[in-house]
């Protein structure tokens, strides 16, 4: 009788450790964070940095372009923005109206975006359904 109550302890405590055993990935946040909009924004910027030769765009300085989207529907106004901003700076005039620009500029976003490779060695926090309380991560 104590060799079996031993063994049924032993595969008990054994079957509930090993779900501690096993690594499991978080999933991400459904909203970029603070520092993953900051290193997006960041790569957007840089990318648009002189090169050696410089990028030279066929369109004479002073023009007037309408900067269009189309892609990733989330960071579109975002890269619109980025985008007119360099523009600016390079001499062009945006116009939010495409009828009155003398161009237009067709942005394709097709990804934007970090990856997140967190993994963690335990047991996942588990939530109760039916009694109210929930066991935190191991």
């Amino acid at each position: 009788m104590n060799r079996f109550i031993s063994q049924s302890l032993l595969f008990i405590s054994y079957a509930l450790l090993s779900g501690c055993a096993t690594a499991n990935i978080l999933p991400a946040p459904s909203s970029p964070t603070m520092i993953e909009q900051l290193l997006m924004a960041q790569a957007v910027e840089s990318s648009l940095e002189p090169q050696s030769p410089p990028t030279t765009i066929p369109i004479p300085p002073g023009a007037s372009i309408c900067l269009a989207a189309t892609g990733l529907a989330s960071n579109q106004q975002f890269m619109i923005g980025v985008l007119s901003g360099w523009l600016g700076k390079q001499d062009y005039v945006i116009q939010q109206n495409c009828t009155l620009a003398t161009y237009r500029a067709q942005i394709i976003l097709q990804t934007l975006g970090t990856e997140q490779a967190k993994s963690f060695f335990g047991m996942p926090e588990v939530q109760g359904s039916i009694l109210p309380f929930a066991l935190p991560e191991l």
